[in-house]
C-alpha cells in the first residue's frame, strides 16, 4: 500500500545532493508516517499536485506527516552548502519546519509533469537533475569553510570538539558558529551530534552492536550513545535495529 525506495545521484550530481527517495502510495485513506531527524535539506516534488511542493529544513527531532491517499512524492536531499543562495535567507528559521517551493514555481512543476512520465527510478533521477543541476551549478554556492567541515561531519572524520574543529579551520568558535547557523539552523555542536545519529543508523542497519556503534562514533560510553540516539528518534537503538520496513522519509544513505 505504501513504498519508498532510496536511490543514490549520480557521479555529477554527488557534489550538490546526497541522495533521492520516492514515495508512493496506493492506498484509498491518508497514511500516517514516521520523518526521521535529517542533517539535510530535502525539496520535496508532489508530482500528482505540484503547487503542494515544498522544501523540508534540517530536523533533530522525530515527527509525524499524514500521507494523502495514492500520493506520489519525489525527494531530493540537498546539501546545507547550497541552502542560503537557494532561499536566499539564513537556515536558522527552518529547523523543523518547511517552506513551499515558489522560488522555482516553473522549474517545480515542470519537474513534476515530467516525472508523471518516468518509468524507473533512474528515468527520475535524469529528469530531476537535467532541471536542478543547471540551477545548482549557476547559485555560486559557498566552497569554503563551511562546506568543508560539514562534509567532514557527514563522513564521520571532523574533529571531536567544537573548540579543535575551529581551529584546523582557522577560524574562531563564534565564527564557526554563525557559519553553522546560516546553513543549518544549528549549533555546531548540536549538527555534529545529528551526523553521529545517522552513521549509526547506517551501522544498525547492517547488524552492528550498539557498543560498536558508542565505540565507533566515540561517544563515553554505550549509555552515553543510546540517550543521544533516543534524543534524536524517540526509540532505542534496539528498537531501531528490529524494525523491518524503516520507513522513515527523511533519512540519507
Amino acid at each position: 500500500m505504501l513504498s519508498i525506495n532510496r536511490f543514490a545521484s549520480s557521479a555529477r550530481a554527488a557534489e550538490y545532493v546526497a541522495d533521492y527517495w520516492y514515495l508512493h502510495s496506493e492506498a484509498p485513506e491518508p497514511v500516517e508516517i514516521g520523518i526521521f531527524p535529517d542533517s539535510y535539506f530535502s525539496l520535496i516534488f508532489d508530482i500528482n499536485h505540484p503547487e503542494n511542493s515544498f522544501i523540508a529544513g534540517t530536523m533533530n527531532c522525530s515527527l509525524k506527516n499524514i500521507i494523502n491517499p495514492h500520493s506520489r512524492l519525489f525527494g531530493v536531499q540537498i546539501k546545507p552548502f547550497l541552502i542560503p543562495c537557494l532561499l536566499r535567507t539564513s537556515a536558522e528559521s527552518f529547523v523543523n519546519g518547511s517552506t513551499p517551493a515558489v522560488f522555482t514555481k516553473n522549474i517545480v512543476h515542470r519537474i513534476c509533469d515530467r516525472l508523471r512520465k518516468c518509468r524507473s527510478q533512474h528515468e527520475m533521477s535524469e529528469t530531476v537533475e537535467s532541471v536542478l543541476l543547471p540551477l545548482f551549478e549557476n547559485l555560486g554556492a559557498e566552497r569554503g569553510v563551511f562546506r568543508k567541515i560539514s562534509e567532514a561531519m557527514l563522513n564521520g572524520t571532523a574533529p571531536p570538539t567544537v573548540r579543535e574543529t575551529a581551529f584546523h579551520a582557522g577560524i574562531s568558535e563564534k565564527q564557526l558558529e554563525r557559519y553553522f547557523l546560516k546553513h543549518t539552523g544549528l549549533a555546531v555542536k548540536e549538527y555534529s551530534l545529528l551526523t553521529a545519529f545517522e552513521r549509526s543508523c547506517r551501522m544498525l542497519e547492517i547488524g552492528a552492536a550498539s557498543v560498536s556503534c558508542a565505540h565507533s562514533l566515540e561517544f563515553y560510553d554505550q549509555s552515553h550513545f543510546i540517550r543521544n540516539f533516543r534524543r534524536f528518534s524517540g526509540i532505542t537503538p534496539t528498537e531501531y535495529a528490529s524494525l523491518k520496513n524503516v520507513g522513515f522519509i527523511q533519512y540519507s544513505i
